[in-house]
């Protein structure tokens, strides 16, 4: 009976940290987020010792991976020189995401907690949300030209609203009882609310491109189908945006030219070229900054808005393979645990790594700290189900 009251006791410690680490992540600003996150890395540490390392025999590939990428990542950082920018750069793609995973997907957790951790989400996404919301409400009058950014930058924004909107188009599906979906059905409709007054092309595109990839992985050959619908209805979307006022940033893709003509293409080809200039080592971690901006020809940047183009650029094509590797062990893993089960649930952690696989074609997703650690919490959770 003591044994059985201990073991319950560490698991409610387990599950209090767990809960304490999503408020604070889930919370703008502030770094305790980051205590809770050490805590529960030292916590796994527990886990595997008791196991005996277990988990990391059955994630092989995962582990050599990660830690090839993060050692590589370690270089590129310890090469240049080491200012506050670039350290907390370094930790946010290294220590809070990377090593976050590996650590804690040893943690074992009973299905009744691992049930709570997408409701909490959803729950304590709510003040982003209301931000949101907010900013349309101060702003009403003039959101003809203005792009909401819930006080913090657009793109972030966007990118962050983008997950919870995936979190709630397939909980919608999830969960059985009606007052949950008519929940979820409000929720999905503020985050799109959102997302139109981001006016983000990012965001507006790469949004059906992975509801169309999902449906692909869900319904096989039907789901082309599927796919080649959305694919219209977005292709529709851009030709016409001009005549729509929140979508109108999207005309800018609607011709060849056009999209020559934008800025990002610019930038995509000058960090190429520099990336190939030094395929090795790239230019420097995290070379362009606020204060020294890389200047294009339409204009000053600091960064290449791609996170495949930064990586080669700025540390190399050891570290973007190495990156690659390791995404791709995490998306093989959570793809095999769909199709052995065919539980919807684990579509959620699929959706929102495509997400935003997909949104860092245009935009550093990994320097967006908190949206890169709710990224790699979420991915975390999902191989913990993985786990079970």
């Amino acid at each position: 009976m003591k044994l059985i009251e201990k073991q319950n006791f560490k698991e409610r410690i387990i599950a209090t940290i767990g809960f304490l680490y999503l408020f604070f992540l889930m919370r703008r600003g502030g770094d305790t987020k980051y205590i809770f996150s050490i805590i529960l890395m030292g916590t796994s540490l527990f886990f595997i010792y008791k196991n005996k390392g277990q988990k990391i025999l059955e994630n092989k590939w995962l582990y050599i991976s990660g830690m090839a990428y993060f050692i590589l990542l370690t270089k590129s950082f310890s090469s240049n020189k080491i200012i506050p920018d670039r350290i907390d750069a370094y930790l946010g793609m290294g220590l809070y995401s990377v090593i976050f995973l590996l650590l804690c997907i040893n943690i074992k957790v009973k299905e009744k907690y691992h049930n709570y951790f997408i409701p909490l989400i959803s729950f304590f996404s709510l003040g982003s949300l209301y931000r949101g919301v907010q900013d349309i409400y101060i702003n009403f009058s003039k959101l003809s030209d203005y792009r909401i950014s819930g006080r913090t930058y657009t793109t972030i924004y966007a990118g962050e609203i983008g997950i919870y909107f995936f979190i709630g188009l397939i909980s919608l599906f999830m969960y059985k009882k009606w007052y949950l979906k008519l929940v979820y059905i409000f929720y999905i409709g503020i985050t799109l609310i959102l997302i139109y007054f981001t006016k983000s092309r990012n965001a507006m595109l790469m949004i059906p491109i992975t509801i169309g990839i999902v449906l692909i992985i869900k319904y096989g050959k039907k789901g082309l189908i599927y796919f080649s619908l959305i694919l219209a209805l977005a292709f529709g979307l851009v030709k016409y945006s001009n005549n729509i006022n929140g979508l109108k940033r999207l005309s800018t893709l609607s011709s060849l030219n056009k999209i020559k003509k934008d800025a990002r293409y610019t930038i995509f080809k000058e960090g190429l070229k520099q990336g190939l200039e030094k395929p090795l080592t790239g230019v420097g971690f995290k070379e362009y900054s606020k204060n020294n901006l890389l200047e294009t020809e339409s204009e000053k940047v600091p960064s290449f808005h791609n996170i495949y183009i930064e990586t080669f650029a700025t540390q190399g094509i050891l570290n973007l393979i190495a990156y690659m590797a390791f995404i791709g062990c995490i998306l093989i893993k959570l793809l095999k645990k769909y199709f052995k089960d065919r539980d919807i649930g684990t579509i959620i952690y699929i959706a929102v790594l495509i997400y935003m696989l997909l949104y860092g074609i245009s935009e550093p997703i990994f320097y967006f700290g908190k949206v890169y650690q709710l990224l790699f919490t979420i991915l975390t959770i999902g191989i913990l189900k993985n786990n079970k």
